[in-house]
């Protein structure tokens, strides 16, 4: 072997000896986060409803239950809220706070007897009875929403009523028969 090829084979050997010996590289910075889409204490895209234990994904939807013990529980669409609330009565009086996410807002969440239900075929919803929710005071969404999605307003105890009527239906689209 030449000396101009051993010390060759002697200096590359030392750079890769160096470079494996050397400071640990820090991975690059990973740019700024995505927003997190919230409403209340949901995390859409991350948490699951309490009733149908699907994904809660679609934005401006959903529902959260507060019961006695502090536990929250999370709801996809305000359809599976009530039909948690009818299956579970006694503990659904009992629960601290009920919320639902104002349609309007997309991150406000209000009481269900602040809303008014909008009941629209064109207006599809997770829960599968296509009811949008929007607080009772916003007169202008009201009209706008109504016109855009022609339906019609219930209140909250003709909702419960409604989901009552329809738990079979609910049941059979939760297990997707």
């Amino acid at each position: 072997m030449k000396p101009f090829s051993a010390i060759l084979i002697v200096l590359t050997a030392a750079v890769f000896l160096f470079a494996a010996c050397g400071p640990e590289k820090q991975a690059p910075h990973p740019g700024p986060s995505i927003k997190t889409k919230v409403a209340g204490d949901i995390v859409y895209g991350a948490d699951q409803c309490d009733w149908c234990h699907k994904p809660i994904e679609t934005v401006r939807y959903g529902a959260e239950l507060v019961r006695a013990d502090g536990k929250i529980l999370k709801f996809r669409a305000v359809e599976h809220l009530a039909a948690w609330m009818v299956q579970n009565g006694d503990e659904a009086g009992k629960a601290r706070s009920v919320l639902v996410v104002d349609f309007a807002d997309g991150k406000n969440m209000i009481g269900p007897k602040e809303a008014l239900y909008l009941r629209s075929t064109l207006r599809p919803s997770p829960g599968q009875l296509h009811i949008t929710p929007i607080h009772r005071n916003n007169e202008r969404m009201l009209t706008n929403i109504y016109e855009a999605y022609p339906g019609t307003f219930m209140e909250w105890d003709e909702l419960l009523e409604l989901v009552k009527a329809n738990m079979d239906v609910l049941a059979a689209r939760q297990t997707g028969n």
